[in-house]
């Protein structure tokens, strides 16, 4: 189980595996949801890292972590994944000189750039209550995009250039092609 995997990791920070105790795909609580679920009941009350288990990446993530504290703000990790056409797939970002987020685009039938926004989510500890107010407000649980997007439009959000091997391993196709590349 994931509970055995984090006691038995050696690891140092402290990994706590929250359980949703969802069964189905119907009774997902969505990103969102999840996000909210773990704060909650795990009892979370300071800066939070949220990391898609669907990223496979080779880069060190401590240069984001250092600039995300830095600024103290929301940070999310950005991919220039250089294809215009896979950029309909992913939320389309823009940043201003100083890496704030000016634009967020949740799939674009035409996207104006290839900078996507990973689900790599750098939230302190005092942004976490506008979760609960974004769920108020929507009632959207689902899409973690369309959260940031809320979300760089009430405080500032900036974004974290990620530079090196990254897939986002969603699909069997994806997944196929990411083995290919860690070979």
């Amino acid at each position: 189980t994931f509970q055995d995997w984090a006691k038995a990791l050696n690891f140092p920070c402290r990994i706590t595996v929250v359980n949703d105790r969802t069964n189905t795909p119907e009774e997902r609580l969505g990103s969102i949801g999840d996000i909210k679920f773990a704060l909650d009941n795990a009892k979370i009350n300071d800066d939070l890292l949220v990391v898609g288990g669907d990223n496979l990446f080779d880069f060190d993530i401590s240069q984001y972590i250092n600039f995300a504290v830095s600024k103290q703000k929301a940070a999310i990790g950005v991919y220039d994944i250089h294809n215009l056409e896979e950029a309909k797939l992913f939320g389309v970002v823009a940043v201003d000189n100083n890496a704030k987020i000016t634009s967020f685009e949740e799939k674009p039938a035409a996207p104006k750039s290839t900078l996507i926004a990973m689900c790599f989510y750098y939230f302190p500890k005092d942004t976490l209550g506008l979760l609960a107010q974004y769920l108020k407000e929507t009632g959207k649980a689902d899409k973690a995009g369309d959260y940031i997007k809320w979300l760089y439009q009430k405080v500032d959000v900036y974004g974290y250039k990620f530079s090196g091997k990254w897939f986002d391993i969603g699909s069997v196709e994806s997944y196929n092609e990411a083995q290919e590349n860690f070979k």
